[in-house]
């Protein structure tokens, strides 16, 4: 099989060269890309050298899929599996026969790969001798890149894609590719991070640009912006307005000369007219390295005018001190006796419109300062006016003047929280023509730094951030800046003050002491360190192995709910009662229970004495010595209760009634400050009301 199908070898030629050129500056190994479509993967990679290539066309390649993130969180080991059963290699010659009949670049692969010799249907020339200074194995190599570059299934065929069904949504994963090498060989490994959520639409080409002549259109679209998603484009042409776009290059057009900086970042294509005074419409669509065609560009129109055969060419455009253009440009002095004079023209964006800002320039002249008043941005052309009434004009160039003053501060900042941590904020939009965006911060508190969420400037006057809400900080503060297409940045805006959902319950009160007096209980507590605290409630039950539910004794609200004691008077005497105590903050959140307190007043409880506590700090010995006297018959027990910093008050030791001194050791701390009461436990049950509450400095 020869290379017949490079029939276009003029064209592919210099595409050649530009393919040697730029993986001769690659490093030794395997480049990988990938893009989601259709809920799977398609991953194309390929060799840097043509040692690798022809390597891995024996021995294959091996492609790993490591899963790093599964629901929103990364793996602590990420999952990795082989994609394939062997290598991925090239398929057999007979599997060629088929696409090498149907697609010129499948026969291009397959004689790259399979040939005996590799020679192409060219006479010498100037294009034949670029070739020429490469090796077979180069032009093989070269050949076989570019035509996998314009068709995924030939890429397929060749060892060079693969297409994973099997991915998950809520995953996302690492492809590694690399060539299976002799151990002297040392090649890249290729690789891409991707998942089901990274699936985007292709772009659609920008800047689209016609300059029509007689019976012929020059037209010329940026490259540079959508060079990674498009390595090759088609043109459609449409004859009327409402009449389908047909395609006018045969194949593809791409950029040969990207590796030369001197050439500008666009591509230019001429197409014939079939006569002058008809309206033609254009548009441009890009090619990806997957065979994906993308959607068509914005539309240019226009009709070819018999011209001048000659254009001006803009050679500098500079703004001097003055704060005036300086504008030189060239124009054949052939064409002078052709035309009347020049224009200069200029607009705020290439497609225009344009205005006439200097007429009747003499025809000799080749320099003009021009005096008017600059926008932001400047799209100037040079026209040359024909004696006929035609115009030949220059292609435009952006001048744009210093710019040092940034855009107005941001007002109007309002904003949202809801109960999931969801943060909605807006503002009014600023004026400014040249406005970029904004940035947004956040901080948690007024005086401390703001950190900013916006990476770069964002166009729209919404945001939307998602804040935690387990944090016992009540308020978040957010503030933006404005930023303009010189990245001049406004001063901040008034801080946005928002509240955060309450989601967190209250601390729990606590029971401090209780006194029993003529029949009557006093409950003496501290209530919840929360300062939004609105409520309290005293509930009450009889202690009984059926543990009845709690009763409403009190409620306190509002300034009432800052009381810390209530005297009260159970339903009965001879009886034990537990009293535990609620909070309510104002989302209406509930503490927990406090630990509750259990009661047993006795008939007799009113002339029961009360035992008299002392206490003695020994740091020597590092003890707090408590020693007590109740003169009182029949008691069985002392119980002592100690309560400690942010420890409530509680049992320490129960002692028997023949001991009247304690010394405490038990977890004390230096320069803390211990609380200490008594109470005397009766042989018949009956409690003393407790010793009064010592307060001890340790």
């Amino acid at each position: 099989m020869r290379v017949k199908c490079l029939y276009k070898i003029g064209l592919i030629v210099v595409l050649l060269a530009w393919v040697l050129q730029a993986t001769a500056q690659q490093r030794p190994g395997v480049m990988m890309i990938g893009k989601v479509r259709k809920g799977s993967v398609m991953l194309r990679w390929a060799p840097t050298t043509p040692r690798i290539w022809k390597q891995a066309n024996v021995n294959g390649y091996t492609l790993e899929r490591y899963t790093i993130i599964r629901n929103g969180k990364v793996l602590d080991h990420p999952e990795r599996i082989v994609l394939t059963n062997s290598p991925v290699k090239p398929l057999p010659m007979p599997a060629w026969q088929a696409i090498s009949d149907t697609s010129d670049f499948g026969a291009i692969v397959a004689q790259a790969i399979y040939g005996e010799s590799f020679k192409t249907d060219l006479k010498q020339g100037d294009a034949m001798s670029v070739v020429n200074r490469s090796t077979e194995l180069e032009q093989r190599f070269a050949y076989s890149l570019f035509a996998c570059d314009r068709s995924f299934t030939v890429a397929g065929f060749a060892g060079l894609a693969f297409t994973d069904k099997t991915i998950k949504k809520e995953e996302k994963y690492l492809y590694r590719i690399y060539a299976n090498l002799p151990d002297k060989m040392k090649a890249d490994t290729g690789s891409v991070f991707i998942g089901m959520m990274d699936e985007a639409p292709l772009p659609k080409p920008l800047d689209l640009g016609a300059l029509f002549a007689d019976k012929a259109v020059m037209l010329s679209w940026n490259y540079v912006l959508l060079k990674e998603s498009y390595n090759s484009y088609i043109l459609e042409r449409s004859e009327g307005e409402h009449a389908p776009f047909k395609q006018i290059n045969k194949e593809p057009i791409v950029n040969a000369n990207e590796k030369d900086s001197s050439i500008p970042s666009r591509i230019y294509y001429v197409d014939s007219l079939g006569t002058n005074f008809k309206m033609y419409w254009y548009r441009v669509r890009g090619l990806d390295a997957f065979g994906e065609m993308g959607p068509p560009s914005d539309t240019v129109k226009g009709e070819g005018l018999p011209s001048l055969p000659y254009n001006p060419k803009i050679t500098a455009s500079n703004i001097n001190k003055s704060n005036k253009v300086d504008l030189s440009w060239d124009f054949p002095a052939a064409g002078d006796s052709l035309i009347t004079g020049f224009s200069i023209i200029r607009a705020a964006a290439v497609k225009g419109p344009y205005d006439t800002l200097q007429r009747n320039i003499p025809v000799r002249t080749r320099k003009w300062e021009l005096a008017a008043n600059l926008l932001p941005s400047n799209y100037i052309a040079v026209v040359a006016v024909g004696k006929n009434g035609t115009v030949a004009p220059s292609f435009p160039v952006l001048v744009q003047p210093e710019d040092t003053i940034p855009p107005a501060v941001p007002i109007q900042l309002k904003g949202t929280v809801d109960s999931t941590g969801v943060v909605r904020i807006h503002w009014a939009a600023n004026t400014e023509p040249d406005l970029m965006g904004y940035r947004v911060f956040r901080g948690s508190k007024k005086e401390a730094e703001f950190i900013q969420l916006t990476s770069t400037p964002i166009a729209d006057t919404m945001f939307r951030d998602t804040i935690q809400m387990n944090n016992i900080a009540g308020k978040i503060y957010y503030k933006i800046t404005a930023s303009d297409k010189r990245y001049n940045q406004s001063d901040f805006s008034a801080i946005l003050e928002l509240q955060r959902p309450d989601i967190i319950p209250p601390t729990a009160p606590a029971f401090k002491n209780y006194e029993i007096k003529d029949g009557k209980v006093k409950l003496i507590w501290v209530n919840s360190q929360d300062a939004d605290v609105v409520r309290y409630r005293l509930l009450r039950r009889e202690k009984d192995p059926g543990n009845a539910s709690w009763q409403l004794v009190k409620e306190f609200i509002g300034k009432g709910a800052l009381l810390d004691s209530l005297q009260e008077t159970p339903p009965a005497f001879d009886k034990s009662w537990q009293y535990t105590l609620q909070a309510q903050d104002s989302a209406g959140l509930n503490s927990d229970y406090a630990t509750p307190v259990t009661i047993l007043i006795p008939a007799n409880a009113a002339i029961m004495p009360i035992p008299q506590l002392k206490a003695q700090v020994d740091r020597e010995n590092k003890r707090i010595q408590l020693h007590w006297k109740l003169d009182y018959p029949g008691v069985a027990q002392f119980w002592i209760y100690r309560a400690g910093g942010k420890t409530p008050m509680s049992v320490l030791q129960v002692l028997d009634a023949s001991q009247l001194e304690f010394n405490d050791t038990i977890g004390l701390e230096i320069n803390n400050t211990y609380q200490y009461t008594l109470k005397a436990v009766m042989q018949n049950g009956q409690q003393s009301r407790f010793a009064p509450v010592l307060m001890v400095n340790y």
